[in-house]
């Protein structure tokens, strides 16, 4: 695209390349599978936590207080979990 991107183009694209240099494409493919593994780590993380505090909040084990607290414990994790995925790794060409 080089010098004539439009845009438009670019702030309707995820990812775009201003620049001729195609030679990034794997590693920013490599980037988008990461961010990819980051989500589905903080899906699945988030889903055992409300799956292990219903039952516990239902039987009275834990009281509400002490079951807000656990998930928004665990939501801050998920938030600096997904923190990672905005970060190149080393080595990484982030033009």
């Amino acid at each position: 695209m080089g010098a004539h991107v439009s845009d438009v183009a670019v702030e309707s694209a995820d990812i775009s390349c201003a620049g001729q240099e195609l030679t990034i494409l794997p590693q920013l493919f490599a980037h988008g599978r990461r961010c990819r593994r980051i989500i589905d780590q903080n899906i699945g993380f988030s889903l055992l936590i409300v799956l292990g505090l219903l039952p516990l909040a239902l039987t009275g084990v834990l009281g509400l207080a002490m079951v807000v607290f656990v998930h928004e414990f665990g939501e801050v994790l998920v938030i600096l979990n997904g923190l990672r995925a905005g970060r190149f790794p080393r080595g990484a060409v982030s033009r």
